[in-house]
């Protein structure tokens, strides 16, 4: 609700697209941006505009997704999230590894 009204309060064309995903029509204005930024903040709402940081946040949220609800997957984590992310598990480990600065396999373990 409250990402919905910041983003109607500053009047943009955007979809809300599963888990607080949001895609933007048309480029903001930096300065309109920063506003945005600095509304959602005060929420406590992060936002990630970071490729690498984005898909690292869908594997954060397909392991505790699995993890919570124990969906523990009949085949091996890297083909359970390979297949459910649609990238190959050397690339998510590998932007794992180097925006977490742990392996996917120790989140997993910690977590």
């Amino acid at each position: 609700m409250i990402l919905r009204e910041q983003l109607d309060k500053f009047n943009l064309d955007y979809r809300i697209t599963g888990m607080g995903c949001v895609q933007f029509a048309d480029s903001i204005p930096m300065e309109k941006y920063r506003s945005l930024m600095a509304e959602l903040n005060k929420y406590g709402i992060e936002v990630i505009d970071n490729q690498k940081a984005i898909l690292v946040q869908r594997i954060k949220d397909a392991i505790m997704g699995m993890l919570h609800y124990n969906d523990i997957p009949l085949v091996k984590i890297s083909t359970y999230l390979s297949e459910k992310l649609d990238e190959s598990y050397r690339t998510l480990s590998q932007v794992f590894s180097e925006i977490c600065h742990i392996s996917i396999e120790s989140f997993i373990i910690i977590t």
